[in-house]
């Protein structure tokens, strides 16, 4: 049993059992991935183990990358035994080797988290190799002995807890699915910001009314805004205009979009009665479907509508994505047609931005879900925002409700004193609001901070 406390100590010791069990023509190979794989391989997750099984470990990725076509990931997922394998864990192991894309990791971890799969153990590098044209390995290197000749490719090793049986193809083709959407979506992340260059000259080339010049120009800034670190399109659809109904051109399909994802044509047509009536150029909501691409969230929607140099509607631009961590840290001031729609609140509440109820103003705002202050009207931004001022830091219980007509989704903010806040609450709160709602299919998310109170945000 090896028990880790010296890095290069232990590297010499698995060499040793590499030497004593691999064959002549594949040991140097060996021993030098030995190298590449363990220099930062989380020790910890190997302490305790027999050196055979460390051993086991590091072959069996080894074998795992001696081929592969980058047209498709390929995704092992067993239960090691010393009869089949030479080696045994008392985990299922999951090994994934796949072109290096963006998401990747993150993306096979959502997937796994979604199914309260717990995970013992993971490390993930990328390679960089030589195939032939059977794809099979010649050369392989780490990130300082690249050459052009050379293509990336990610390793990801990980255990979780043990299943058996059927579960595990069926796992495996769900993880095969899901870095599927993770490399359409990065193959086509260049066209998607293209489109967004298209739609942003397009809103700057409108010759809006005088009363609708301020609209048209925070629409210009959010746009440039928009994709330079804010925004992760996962999918793009365009909206057509057909005898005066909203359809979808597929040929315009990127990313998600591509593969089946997409707007439903009676929620296109809400959304152009909606736009008719309030001549916004852009209009925000959320797709009905969670991401299984970077992390797991309902997908925003974008939604940039298009016109004609007579200034007559053809359709509108779709994006499909996410808000980037800069968005959900970042001062909301700073987000344009967001900021103008809490400026106008702060008007209309009656205060001074600099004054002390200005200030607790910004505070809300500054703490508010971000997705809501996209999505939500600006009469219910300033309903809501007065009631939460109004509790002023009192240890109450309150609930506010925002309904989205348009896409369905219901979000209820919850506060409680933060005293009282545990998990035991937050499971009988949600249970509560499901059996009123008459649904199961909840996103949670709960803020602490230095205020009495905690705040719990159910979207239904």
């Amino acid at each position: 049993m090896v028990f880790v406390n010296d890095r290069e100590k232990f590297i010499e010791s698995v060499k040793k059992e590499v030497e004593r069990r691999v064959r002549a023509d594949e040991r140097d190979s060996v021993l030098d991935f030995v190298d590449l794989l363990l220099c930062r391989f989380p020790l910890e997750d190997l302490q305790g183990r027999e050196i055979t099984d460390i051993f086991g470990v590091l072959y069996a990725v080894w074998n795992s990358l001696q081929s592969f076509d980058k047209q498709a990931p390929k995704v092992a997922i067993y239960n090691p035994t010393m009869e089949l394998h030479g080696w045994r864990s008392r985990h299922t192991v999951i090994q994934v080797v796949s072109k290096d894309v963006a998401f990747l990791v993150g993306s096979i971890m959502g997937e796994l988290n979604s199914r309260n799969i717990t995970i013992h153990s993971i490390h993930n590098t990328v390679v960089h190799t030589v195939r032939d044209e059977q794809h099979r390995l010649i050369k392989v290197t780490d990130h300082n002995h690249q050459d052009a000749e050379q293509a990336a490719e990610a390793l990801v090793y990980m255990e979780i807890t043990q299943s058996s049986g059927a579960y595990l193809d069926e796992l495996a083709d769900v993880l095969n699915a899901v870095i599927r959407e993770v490399d359409v979506v990065v193959s086509d992340f260049q066209a998607m910001g293209q489109r967004g260059d298209a739609a942003l000259a397009e809103l700057q080339a409108l010759q809006p009314e005088p009363g609708e010049r301020e609209q048209v120009e925070e629409s210009i800034d959010f746009m440039k805004w928009l994709f330079v670190n804010h925004f992760t399109a996962l999918g793009y659809l365009q909206l057509v205009l057909d005898d005066g109904r909203a359809t979808l051109d597929p040929a315009c399909h990127l990313g998600l979009a591509r593969l089946g994802y997409q707007l439903d044509l009676e929620i296109c047509n809400d959304l152009l009665s909606k736009q008719q009536g309030q001549g916004d150029p852009i209009q925000f909501g959320r797709f009905r479907f969670q991401s299984r691409v970077h992390r797991r969230a309902y997908p925003d929607l974008i939604l940039v509508w298009r016109f004609d140099d007579s200034g007559v509607l053809l359709g509108a631009h779709c994006f499909m994505g996410l808000f980037t961590s800069a968005v959900h840290t970042g001062s909301v001031y700073n987000i344009p047609l967001v900021r103008h729609k809490l400026n106008n609140i702060m008007t209309r509440a009656g205060y001074e931005q600099n004054s002390h109820n200005g200030r607790e103003i910004v505070r809300i705002h500054e703490t508010f879900p971000r997705g809501e202050l996209f999505c939500s009207d600006e009469d219910t931004l300033l309903a809501i925002t007065k009631d939460i001022f109004r509790m002023r830091e009192r240890r109450q219980v309150r609930l506010f409700v925002m309904i989205d007509n348009v896409f369905g989704f219901v979000s209820c903010l919850v506060y409680v004193p933060r005293n009282w806040y545990h998990t035991a609450l937050r499971k009988k709160l949600q249970g509560i609001l499901s059996d009123a709602l008459g649904s199961t299919d909840v996103n949670m998310t709960t803020y602490i901070s230095e205020s009495v109170l905690a705040r719990v945000h159910f979207m239904f």
